[in-house]
């Protein structure tokens, strides 16, 4: 299992409460589509509080996507679907230049 953790950053177009509302969207989009399916086992939204847009700061949340493998992710990225319906949400909603991807490991517990 990996997991793909991705800082968010809204497009600048967009209000937050715009992004937030259009992420949402995105997620259920993401959990209705069966082909995702095969590959998400795990879909995150982690929504950046109200109060804390009072700190500054260029990220608005982030998503965390589990996959069995690299491969899994790569194959998702090749599906029809994807391309019709994941990436151009994501063009529309996101700042690609200030999103920040970390692939990882299943997560070493040391306090549960």
């Amino acid at each position: 299992m990996i997991k793909l953790t991705v800082l968010v950053a809204r497009n600048p177009a967009l209000s937050p409460e715009e992004f937030h509302a259009e992420w949402r969207a995105h997620g259920r989009m993401i959990a209705d589509e069966p082909v995702f399916h095969r590959y998400i086992r795990r879909y995150e939204q982690h929504h950046r509080t109200a109060e804390d847009y009072r700190n500054g700061g260029p990220y608005d949340g982030m998503a965390v996507q589990w996959f069995d493998s690299f491969r899994d992710f790569l194959a998702l990225l090749d599906t029809p679907e994807y391309a019709a319906k994941m990436q151009p949400d994501e063009a529309r909603i996101l700042d690609p230049e200030r999103l920040v991807v970390l692939f990882t490991e299943e997560a070493e517990v040391l306090i549960p």
